[in-house]
């Protein structure tokens, strides 16, 4: 009964910013009192495909994917990757592959998504399918495993 309650709070709280694709658990806490309420409401919504998980504690709308008819994230990772590390309030620029690259130093277009993260600490792991988000601390490459 108490998810139901959670989870229709849950979708008062994505429909009230339709601007917003990438969600951090943690927003949703102030919706019950309850934390295990809040992670059965969400569970419930991943199984129905308005979530998808991108990471570890990052949610992000889902849309169903044309070819497959899996349910997929509705924005691609780089665009709902800017948007978690803007609400962890983590300050990111381009990484230093793509500033050389933009900058004519180099010919080569990175293909890895990565960015610049100066002396902050995050370890958080953003991801989409294969697709995973790196590191870099002032200039140094800092590894990801899944």
């Amino acid at each position: 009964m108490k998810t139901s309650k959670v989870k229709q709070r849950i979708l008062d709280y994505l429909s009230a910013r339709p601007d917003e694709n990438a969600f951090i658990r943690s927003e949703f806490n102030a919706l019950s009192k309850s934390r295990s309420g809040v992670d059965k409401a969400i569970r419930a919504l991943v199984a129905e495909g308005l979530l998808v998980r991108g990471g570890y504690g990052v949610l992000v709308r889902g849309k169903v994917g044309t070819l497959t008819g899996a349910v997929i994230p509705a924005v691609p990772v780089d665009q709902f990757s800017r948007e978690v590390l803007q609400k962890l309030g983590v300050s990111y620029g381009p990484n230093s592959a793509l500033r050389a690259y933009n900058d004519d130093r180099s010919t080569q277009i990175p293909v890895w998504l990565a960015y610049e993260i100066g002396g902050s600490r995050i370890v958080r792991k953003i991801y989409s399918g294969k697709r995973m988000v790196n590191y870099e601390r002032r200039g140094k490459w800092v590894p990801m495993s899944r």
